[in-house]
């Protein structure tokens, strides 16, 4: 294994944990095999462990309403006569 194999599961493993769903990677087999391939390796279970590959693709929800919420104000506190 080199170092450019490395670097390449160190990046698509989380890809294929969160965005590449089957149907995805039934499109790229090869590079799909290459990457079971290279995580079932000792050097790479001993870091990454078993990597679960997605099922379905992460949708976030961009609601920005509930995140507008204004924060609220301290109440002003009144300095006293000396």
């Amino acid at each position: 294994m080199t170092l450019a194999d490395a670097l390449l599961i160190n990046t698509l493993s989380v890809c294929m944990e969160l965005i590449l769903d089957k149907k995805t990677r039934d499109t790229i087999t090869n590079l799909t095999r290459y990457i079971t391939l290279i995580l079932k390796m000792a050097p790479c279970v001993r870091v990454y462990g078993q990597v679960m590959f997605c099922k379905d693709v992460i949708n976030p929800n961009f609601n920005l309403e509930k995140q507008k919420e204004k924060p609220k104000e301290k109440p002003k506190q009144e300095k006293g006569k000396e």
